[in-house]
């Protein structure tokens, strides 16, 4: 009898013991916070297109970062991606148009109100245009909250700079050349953008404080000049970018932006 005993509760211990051992769940892991992670490789490929653009060639900026977005896919919606990758091909007075009108549809609906004015004026960019403080309000309320740039601050604002920039059309396009046409061509300013920074406004050179009430006073003569900005092939375009938004501040809307010869 206490053999039998003895087998039993053997038998018992072995079935619980077995039991425990094929219902136990594996161990726990620390599960990867894979969301954080992409942000993080997002915004280090948005760093590597913005520092594309140092010691580029001024007339090929907007070609570079837009060819550099559409490979990252930075944006959340296909289509959105393709326009900036594609828009280097487009003709330079509509490509921004181009971008904004694909981006708008695929990311319009998403966003939360009140919406980006942009939103609101889908149909009628090719007409009315695309304002640069609505095309960069738009984009940035897009990319801050999917990267998380809001963690970023220095990289949040070289993102608006650039973009602000290009929000101005038409932007980024060779000098004109001569097309042996009588017609008389509209008044320009012409303005050097130095290899350090430095700014070259009627043969003297300006600081940007100076710079600033030259180019209104230049907008007071001439409000519907058209600003030619000729850059040094090593000249930060943030420099360009002080540079146009100090003349948008005077008044100028038509920018031509061109490379200067190396020294």
């Amino acid at each position: 009898m206490r053999a039998m005993r003895l087998v039993l509760t053997i038998s018992v211990a072995l079935m619980l013991a077995v039991s425990c051992r094929t219902t136990t769940a594996p161990p726990v892991r620390p599960a990867k916070n894979s969301r954080a992670g992409k942000k993080a490789e997002q915004r280090a490929a948005l760093t590597r297109c913005l520092h594309a653009l140092e010691g580029a060639d001024p007339s090929l900026f907007f070609d570079l970062f837009a060819t550099c977005l559409g490979e990252v896919q930075l944006y959340s919606e296909p289509s959105c991606n393709k326009a900036w990758a594609t828009s280097p091909a487009a003709d330079p007075d509509v490509r921004i148009h181009l971008i904004a009108r694909a981006c708008g549809d695929a990311h319009c609906p998403q966003l939360k109100d009140p919406k980006p004015r942009l939103c609101s004026h889908l149909d009628t960019l090719l007409s009315s245009g695309v304002r640069p403080k609505d095309w960069t309000e738009f984009h940035l309320r897009v990319l801050v909250p999917s990267l998380s740039l809001e963690q970023s601050p220095a990289l949040l604002a070289r993102l608006a700079g650039v973009l602000a920039a290009f929000g101005l059309s038409p932007i980024t396009v060779t000098l004109p050349k001569d097309s042996g046409s009588s017609k008389k061509a509209p008044s320009s300013l012409k303005i050097i953008v130095t290899r350090d920074g430095g700014y070259v406004l009627d043969e003297k050179v300006l600081e940007e404080k100076a710079l600033t009430k030259a180019l209104e006073e230049k907008h007071r003569q001439s409000p519907d000049a058209t600003i030619q900005i000729v850059a040094h092939s090593e000249a930060s375009y943030r420099a360009i970018v002080r540079l146009m938004d100090a003349a948008r501040a005077a008044g100028f809307n038509d920018f031509v932006i061109g490379a200067a010869k190396k020294d």
